[in-house]
């Protein structure tokens, strides 16, 4: 009886898209504003190391890429898409404020879980001091949940769909 052949060496390994496997912190700023929902997405693949707390949010979206949530789906980005909002608006008493959220969710933390979130909050990232009766803030952890199902199951993230209730 013949043995099997031996693998061959060059035969294509999967890819692997995250190299440091699930230490990754997603960072999620959400705007929504006339039913409208976009976000910036940061990925922070050194969550341990020492960063400078003094940082502000507006200078870190400056500086690193991240990815952008339009029209349900994440792009490549080196912006938020709200950038070109920035500057001053003409508002009148009609027209509402976009309401802005951020949240993090740490992919490392996940654990075992049976509980049941009738927000659509992942249970296995959930905290028991979290509250979920607010759908903005609920909408900013999912999407940073996710992404961070992604990242453990070594799927890209640019292209994902997300579709928020609102």
């Amino acid at each position: 009886m013949d043995s099997p052949p031996p693998p061959d060496p060059v035969a294509r390994q999967p890819e692997q898209y995250w190299a440091i496997g699930p230490l990754v912190q997603v960072n999620v700023k959400t705007c929504l504003l006339d039913d409208d929902l976009t976000a910036w997405v940061t990925l922070d693949l050194e969550p341990f190391e020492p960063h400078e707390i003094t940082v502000a949010m507006e200078e870190e979206e400056e500086e690193s890429p991240g990815y952008i949530l339009m029209d349900g789906r994440l792009h490549a980005a080196t912006a938020p898409p709200w950038k070109a909002l920035s500057g001053p608006r003409i508002t009148t008493p009609s027209q509402p404020e976009p309401q802005f959220c951020e949240a993090s969710t740490e992919a490392w933390k996940r654990r075992v879980s049976f509980d049941y979130l009738s927000c659509g909050c992942h249970p296995e990232y959930d905290k028991d001091y979290w509250y979920h009766d607010i759908p903005l803030v609920c909408i900013t952890r999912q999407l940073g949940q996710a992404i961070a199902e992604r990242i453990w199951n070594n799927l890209p993230i640019a292209g994902m769909r997300f579709s928020a209730r609102i």
